[in-house]
């Protein structure tokens, strides 16, 4: 019965998909459009798996990663930061920060990021959302830190970019390929709830799971909506990672927003994208 109703509700989310961008067909086809300003990508999210890995290096975005690192380690002293819903993930990025360091915004819309992005979701994307997520020592395995989908859209796809070493004991984001995903979906079926690891596990083996562990600078992409995934549990060293969420325009579920980007979109745009209609797309409120 799960798998059924499962079943039932992606496709419910695929056709909601599809309706919104035939009701908003104007600014699905600006997204469309808009992909011929870009460059070839350097790198491609494998569309079957749902996942790329990549190093800041290969962007040439090395020295930008380098100087977030260093002011996100400084921020974790900071108490106006560090109030968080989850104790175990702090967003310790605030909105004044995009206009005092640019080397954020110069990373979240670097042309080799929005290239693989939209080739990825087929159009130029809508930038959701910009983090930088401090991870401390806990013993815990609640909410996030179980594997579950993020259901913003049926497709999306999210940067992550290690700001320090990032081990096996330091709560790298934990994930399943999206082919491994599919088989989780056909034995215990499609949830927007949360899967105990005995669920994904019998119908898939623990071998599969890949994890976002690497030095500083190492980076990845993965489609949280395809693939299972869950971070920051249990770990005993802290992780800091520059997290970048990216969707399509007219994707299932626009969420309650980001404090960080919403606030300050037309503003971002009027300072420093006026004349970038590519980037000014990416930014504007949907």
């Amino acid at each position: 019965m799960k798998v059924m109703l499962g079943a039932v509700h992606q496709s419910v989310r695929e056709v909601t998909r599809k309706v919104r961008a035939l009701s908003n067909n104007s600014i699905e086809n600006e997204a469309i459009s808009l992909l011929k300003r870009l460059a070839p990508p350097r790198f491609r999210i494998d569309d079957a798996q749902g996942y790329c890995t990549f190093s800041s290096q290969d962007l040439g975005v090395g020295d930008d990663i380098a100087r977030i690192a260093a002011l996100s380690k400084a921020w974790k002293s900071e108490s106006t930061r560090t109030a968080a819903d989850k104790p175990f993930l702090i967003n310790i990025l605030r909105s004044n920060d995009l206009f005092d360091i640019p080397e954020v915004l110069n990373v979240a819309l670097h042309d080799g990021i929005l290239a693989s992005v939209s080739e990825y979701l087929g159009q130029v994307p809508w930038l959701v959302s910009i983090n930088v997520w401090w991870t401390q020592p806990n013993q815990t395995a609640m909410r996030s830190q179980l594997y579950h989908y993020d259901h913003r859209d049926t497709r999306q796809a999210k940067l992550f970019i290690n700001l320090n070493d990032v081990g096996p004991d330091s709560g790298p984001l934990n994930f399943l390929p999206a082919q491994s995903s599919l088989k989780v979906n056909k034995v215990v079926g499609y949830s927007q709830g949360r899967y105990t690891d005995e669920e994904v596990y019998s119908a898939c083996s623990p071998s599969a799971v890949l994890s976002t562990v690497g030095t500083a600078g190492s980076s990845f992409f993965v489609d949280t909506a395809r693939c299972l995934h869950y971070g920051s549990r249990e770990n005993k060293f802290e992780r800091l990672v520059l997290m970048v969420s990216f969707a399509r325009v007219n994707c299932v579920d626009k969420g309650a927003g980001c404090d960080v980007v919403d606030p300050v979109r037309q503003r971002i745009i009027s300072e420093h994208f006026g004349n970038d209609p590519v980037r000014a797309f990416a930014l504007h409120a949907q």
